[in-house]
């Protein structure tokens, strides 16, 4: 099995909220889901503040990681708390054999899985380093793909 990190076909952080927003709204009526989240990084997408405002007030939860995916995945390798644009994260993710071609290769999903602690520590971490400077959250670096992951457990666990 393999995940595509690929083209999300144009959908920019707010195309992915409105989207969200009428699922959640559709969900009201028929409550088919617990939750709703958009899973989206900061690239050079226009209007991801808004995005992340407007996902609140809907009671859309976001999975935000800044500048890209690919940073989230390399949390799980190493540390990386100074500023790093997408190219370089990309190119850290695949020199790091966690991604090829913007995928996933299958034979790293138990290296992903076995660190997934460390990520999430290092991921709290930046946050936690952006809140002491005065800074909000999700700055660059940052990932709080974490939150979905640690709902996900939490779903599979109860089950």
């Amino acid at each position: 099995m393999q995940l595509d990190l690929g083209d999300t076909h144009g959908y920019g952080p707010m195309a992915l909220v409105t989207q969200a927003r009428k699922e959640a709204k559709a969900n009201r009526r028929a409550n088919d889901f617990d939750e709703i989240w958009c899973v989206f990084d900061c690239d050079e997408h226009p209007g991801v503040s808004q995005a992340l405002n407007e996902a609140r007030q809907a009671g859309v939860r976001t999975a935000l990681s800044n500048p890209c995916f690919e940073l989230w995945l390399v949390l799980h390798a190493e540390d990386q708390t100074a500023h790093i644009d997408r190219h370089s994260a990309q190119r850290r993710c695949r020199q790091l054999g966690l991604t090829k071609d913007k995928a996933i290769p299958a034979d790293q999903a138990s290296r992903l899985q076995e660190g997934y602690e460390c990520a999430r520590l290092r991921a709290q971490a930046l946050e936690q380093r952006h809140k002491q400077s005065g800074d909000p959250p999700e700055s660059n670096p940052s990932s709080g793909v974490w939150r979905l992951v640690e709902r996900l457990l939490g779903a599979a666990s109860a089950s």
